[in-house]
């Protein structure tokens, strides 16, 4: 009617050792480090990824004539550089306003991706999407992009900025 709990020599000796789970095999600890690192390393590269403007704002667009060349940085739109009136505009928000120089195929309505400043090389200039294809592209001359930035994303003057027609020094900037 004792029952006697078997001693430790009786249990390693009768009784099968415990299962490993997947979790303690080496192969998915490995990987569990790997990603865990590669999510780390996304992380820093995004937050460390400083020459990515955030929170720009396209104001105006309009055509040009071939070589226009703004330098101006300014808060209030100036549009004097178009050849006609903007297609689009709107109000800003009272920042530093960069005008872009981008190709004719471009279109009248650029479809404008990243806006990038870069205080090391002291330079502006923005990705956007081709549209040679559209209807919408003027045959010649240039295209006008204003972009509103945040003042803290202007680098030191001067700086340049890229565009069609090649780069364009900028002396004088607001600060915000």
């Amino acid at each position: 009617m004792d029952e006697q709990e078997p001693t430790t020599a009786e249990s390693a000796a009768g009784a099968a050792p415990p299962a490993r789970g997947v979790r303690d095999q080496f192969w998915f600890q490995a990987l569990a480090i790997v990603a865990i690192v590669g999510v780390i390393g996304l992380l820093v590269l995004r937050l460390g990824h400083r020459d990515v403007v955030q929170s720009w704002q396209l104001l105006a667009t309009c055509p040009a004539e071939a070589g226009t060349a703004p330098s101006t940085v300014t808060t209030r739109l100036d549009t004097s550089a178009c050849a006609t009136t903007p297609s689009r505009s709107v109000s800003g928000r009272g920042w530093p306003i960069v005008p872009f120089v981008l190709p004719a195929t471009a279109g009248l309505d650029p479809t404008i991706t990243t806006v990038r400043s870069d205080d090391k090389t002291r330079t502006m200039r923005i990705e956007y999407k081709d549209q040679s294809a559209s209807s919408t592209s003027t045959t010649d001359g240039v295209v006008l992009a204003f972009v509103e930035v945040p003042p803290h994303d202007v680098p030191p003057v001067p700086f340049a900025i890229e565009g069609a027609s090649g780069p364009v020094t900028v002396t004088s900037a607001p600060v915000g």
